[in-house]
């Protein structure tokens, strides 16, 4: 059989209807399934051309689409695209089976309704079994090309699929999203997966419309191949990227009886010897495999997904077994109660949420602040950073949008603006931007998703999570047991080292301080400050003789004092049992009194987890239990709350900072009330009134 025409019976639009597709052979067909090295594709284009299929046709059908090909700098972002192209195929499959409305607003509710996954994201989902199952349903896997350096990856999915001739205005078409609309799916642009052809020799795609989905149209399997035709480099500007037709201009079929598994349907997309320099190994962690580079790129995706390897290299790194692993993310990594393998611990997380509609008066949304603190047992002898697993130097702050790292920032943003020298090889930040308004993420991403856009905007965001880190008190107490633990590691290994950032960070205390006065004082006539008191005695965090729905809430200070145009920040307690804030955080609200509307909650924590959160605990050595941290089970459930208010009468300027400052004071006394199905607390309820 070579060259034989099928008539494809079209439901759609009338210049789909009827048009004939290039069968291809049986012989064809499972050569396609085999396809890992160049020299493969070679014996496929040169079988395909005896059977009559030899025409092509440029991706987009557009001649000059260098400029959108080329577009992104990252094979690793590039190829991160097509894995959530993947996890958009899955929701759109879902979506066509929804019966009903509304549809989902996001990817994460879409996630949430459809396939399961809880609200708070993939870490609560505890059972492995149920995790695996929903991570088959996408699939990366490193295959021999025959180069070292650059595997052959194989991105295949269970989502919605395509017909064959649905790939020019799909797959293989350039800037012509049909997800503009979409809500629940993360691509927009139409040209993110498509910055994947750059980096690879040759790519095979591969695509099965779900048979339910058909409309009346022939069940049939699409492929092609992508290439990148170079040209004459001394007369052409840029190379073109063309793909294999039949004799009709439209991409060969195969009957779907010759797949391996004849229920699969989805797409598959097989980049032939792609550039993965940093990054060739499947399981490895951060330093050289996509298990640890896609963990942090993807830091707490919608789905899970399996990451796998079939190569020597990657069969010895999993004891000779042929398997694959579940890619979570490392939120969820994280957040898991066992906590890390080995000699680390989680010893400090926390997360704050940020208002900047509230903090800068416009339609701006809210991000979410997520960081923590990873350390070595005090017995370990290792001098690896503790967060080199999780996280590089280049990205230790993620600004993440729907769990895809879209910006991020180098370990020495920590250090300068955070001015947490000791601690910043400890710390990871992640910048949770689900929840920011429409027109602030236009405004924000760039369609590469390699950076965001610089700006107001980013600054304002970097700025006001340096603010939150820097006010965070157990942060600073970590700082200094970290600077200890350094200073004991022992004078022959460590003191010049040490000797040498004291001495810099002394000499950069020093030269912005005042000249000291004689009374103590800084000079400028203000009083010598207070010394802070005795830490607060330890908190009973037993919940048994707590009700489940909270009948009292009791604030730390009431009424709370505020200067004009700043910020303060004031604890709330609920009589409620352990992890009833982190549950219900839509269903809470705080209610500002006595100042005519000018004071508002910017931010708010969630919860806490570690040996201390500077307010509940004393402040004491970490003790150790089985190499582990001892953790305060209220702040693993999130019983107690942290607000940060701001007097917003001042004028802002251009950044949101006030113009000036004003020493007025105002009092303000706050409420807080939660909505539990039908009930209200009011504010006259809460403890103490």
């Amino acid at each position: 059989m070579t060259g034989e025409r099928l008539s494809a019976t079209m439901a759609g639009p009338a210049d789909m209807a009827s048009n004939p597709l290039t069968l291809t052979s049986p012989a064809l067909a499972a050569r396609l399934q085999g396809i890992a090295t160049a020299d493969d594709v070679r014996a496929v284009l040169d079988q395909a051309k005896a059977e009559g299929i030899a025409d092509e046709r440029p991706l987009g059908d557009r001649p000059s689409n260098a400029g959108t090909v080329q577009i992104a700098s990252s094979p690793y972002s590039a190829l991160v695209e097509r894995v959530t192209n993947a996890f958009d195929a899955l929701l759109e499959l879902k979506a066509e089976q929804h019966a009903g409305s509304p549809m989902p607003d996001s990817p994460r509710e879409a996630a949430t309704a459809w396939l399961g996954v809880p609200k708070t994201g993939i870490h609560d989902l505890p059972d492995p079994d149920e995790r695996r199952r929903l991570a088959e349903n996408v699939q990366v896997v490193l295959e021999d090309s025959g180069v070292k350096s650059d595997p052959t990856v194989r991105v295949e999915d269970r989502g919605i699929g395509q017909h064959p001739l649905e790939f020019p205005e799909g797959l293989l078409s350039l800037n012509r999203s049909n997800k503009l609309s979409k809500r629940w799916l993360q691509g927009a642009y139409g040209q993110g997966g498509s910055a994947t052809f750059r980096f690879s020799e040759y790519t095979l795609v591969l695509g099965r419309r779900a048979p339910s989905l058909l409309d009346g149209r022939d069940d049939l399997v699409g492929w092609t191949i992508v290439w990148e035709d170079p040209g004459d480099p001394y007369k052409d500007a840029l190379p073109v990227y063309k793909y294999l037709v039949g004799p009709d201009g439209e991409v060969p079929a195969f009957d779907p009886a010759l797949l391996p598994s004849e229920d699969w349907h989805g797409v598959k997309v097989v980049h032939v010897a792609y550039e993965l320099p940093r990054f060739s190994q499947a399981y490895t962690p951060l330093t050289n495999g996509i298990w640890g580079m896609v963990h942090a790129a993807l830091f707490d995706p919608v789905v899970p997904f399996l990451v796998g390897g079939r190569r020597p290299v990657d069969v010895r790194a999993t004891n000779n077994i042929d398997s694959t692993r579940v890619v979570v993310g490392n939120a969820a990594r994280l957040n898991n109660p066992q906590g890390p393998a080995g000699d680390l611990n989680v010893s400090y997380s926390t997360s704050e949420t940020f208002d900047l509609g509230k903090a800068l008066d416009g339609d701006f949304g809210r991000f979410r602040v997520n960081y923590w603190v990873v350390q070595r047992d005090l017995s370990s002898d290792s001098k690896t950073d503790p967060t080199a697993s999780y996280v590089s130097a280049d990205n230790a702050v993620s600004m993440t949008l729907y769990g895809q790292r879209q910006d991020s920032e180098r370990r020495a943003w920590l250090k300068n603006q955070v001015q947490l020298p000791y601690l910043t090889r400890n710390l990871i930040v992640q910048l949770d931007v689900d929840e920011l308004s429409p027109p602030a993420k236009r405004n924000l991403f760039s369609s590469t998703r390699e950076r965001g856009v610089e700006g107001e905007l980013r600054d304002t965001i970097y700025r006001e999570t340096a603010a939150l880190l820097k006010a965070d008190s157990e942060l600073k107490r970590l700082e200094h047991e970290e600077r200890e633990r350094m200073m004991a590691k022992g004078a022959s290994e460590v003191a010049d080292k040490v000797r040498e950032k004291l001495r810099k960070f002394v000499k950069t205390f020093l030269k912005n301080q005042k000249r000291k006065t004689k009374d103590g004082g800084a000079g400028d006539g203000s009083p010598r400050p207070k010394p802070p008191g005795p830490p607060a005695p330890p908190r009973d965090t037993d919940d048994s003789h707590l009700p489940n729905v909270p009948t009292k809430v009791a604030f730390e200070r009431d009424p709370v004092t505020i200067a004009q145009g700043r910020r303060t920040t004031v604890w709330v307690d609920v009589n409620a049992k352990n992890g009833y804030l982190r549950r219900h955080e839509d269903d809470l609200s705080v209610r500002i009194e006595g100042v005519g509307g000018k004071v508002s909650d910017i931010s708010r924590s969630s919860y806490s987890r570690g040996s201390r959160c500077g307010r509940c605990s004393p402040k004491r050595t970490r003790p150790l239990v089985t190499g582990r941290s001892r953790r305060c089970s209220s702040h693993l459930t999130g019983s107690c709350r942290r607000l940060r208010l701001f007097e917003s009468s001042n004028p802002l300027g251009s950044v949101g900072r006030p113009r000036r400052t004003n020493p007025i004071r105002a009092r303000i006394s706050a409420g807080w009330s939660a909505k539990i199905g039908t009930s209200m607390i009011s504010p006259n309820e809460r403890s103490g009134k």
